[in-house]
């Protein structure tokens, strides 16, 4: 990856007080970022927020200046990075700290507004009664109690994959895989093997799962394999992050495609009524 989509994806994505790593210094051209894509609360929506200063004047947020030359390393430090939403103006804000220890990283100190905590209303929905886990786990996410949110987020993994999982296996059943291993799936699945039932969700989750060659399950499954006892505090808050965005992914496409079926299936006993 890029530095300049590192840095990016970093100031988009990662809550306050994240630490990341970096493998290489920044230089100014990897934070002269011209756009992040971030939830407006005065639009409401996903919006895209402009560096107003960066595309207007040649200058940039915060350590980016005009003048500066594009490959020099910037200072290490706190660093102020202020955006702008394209459709009403509505601007946030980061500060960021800068430094190298035995590693070369940075973190959020500060931002405005907040990271949020909510969650979207189509997945508080498809998640139900676990949906107060799963906010739980996010606040605890925001003020870097990396552990705390591992402990939340596994919960809500742990009563939402035997649902999940049996979407699938129906899925696979009705596809023609032998029945025999239907039922061997169906073991597993109401089992208490936690980990055989990540390693089977890996192994049948469908296509439409699969971005970029990426499957969430896989970084699902590797997060139990750590174990939330085993690692520090920082590295709970890294695995807590990327737990967030798969599980976030995992519920919403199979419950969607779980709606899709359903009213697939209600369309099919309709017209077979009719033709009576």
């Amino acid at each position: 990856m890029k530095m300049y989509d590192q840095f990016k994806r970093f100031l988009e994505n990662l809550p306050l007080l994240t630490k990341e790593v970096l493998d290489e210094p920044l230089k100014n051209k990897d934070v002269a970022i011209k756009f992040i894509d971030y939830d407006c609360d005065n639009c409401g929506t996903s919006r895209v927020f402009d560096n107003r200063r960066l595309l207007n004047t040649g200058g940039g947020a915060g350590i980016f200046k005009a003048g500066t030359v594009l490959n020099d390393e910037i200072h290490y430090g706190l660093h102020h990075f202020h955006f702008q939403c394209s459709a009403c103006r509505t601007q946030i804000q980061f500060w960021i700290e800068y430094r190298q220890d035995n590693r070369i990283w940075v973190r959020k100190l500060g931002q405005y507004p907040p990271w949020k905590i909510e969650i979207e209303r189509e997945l508080d929905n498809f998640l139900g009664d676990e949906a107060v886990f799963f906010r739980k786990g996010k606040v605890c996410l925001s003020q870097s109690y990396g552990l705390g949110a591992c402990a939340y987020f596994r919960r809500v993994l742990e009563n939402e994959m035997e649902p999940l999982l049996k979407l699938l296996i129906d899925k696979q059943s009705e596809e023609g895989v032998d029945q025999q291993r239907i039922e061997e799936y169906r073991n597993i699945c109401n089992g208490k093997d936690f980990s055989s039932k990540t390693k089977l969700a890996l192994q049948i989750a469908p296509k439409s799962l699969i971005i970029d060659g990426i499957n969430p399950f896989k970084i699902i499954h590797d997060f139990l394999s750590k174990g939330i006892h085993s690692r520090t505090e920082e590295d709970c808050q890294v695995i807590a992050g990327k737990i967030l965005n798969a599980l976030e992914f995992v519920v919403m496409e199979l419950n969607r495609e779980k709606e899709h079926r359903e009213k697939f299936i209600r369309s099919l006993k309709d017209l077979e009524k009719e033709n009576y």
